[in-house]
């Protein structure tokens, strides 16, 4: 797994335990805080793999 990756996804891993819970019972203006730093990492997290998957086009 990259570096990238590997640095990235316990946090995104963290952030989605997060969400969900505050989903369930949790404080709505928390919740779209969560859900935006979610939303934000799994960006991060594609943009890294989308340049793994081009490296000729960075």
């Amino acid at each position: 797994m990259s570096d990238g990756l590997e640095r990235h996804l316990p946090k995104l891993q963290e952030l989605a335990a997060e969400v969900k819970d505050l989903a369930w019972d949790g404080d709505e203006a928390e919740l779209r805080e969560r859900a935006g730093r979610l939303a934000m990492s799994v960006l991060v997290l594609v943009k890294i793999l989308t340049a793994k998957s081009q490296p000729g086009e960075q």
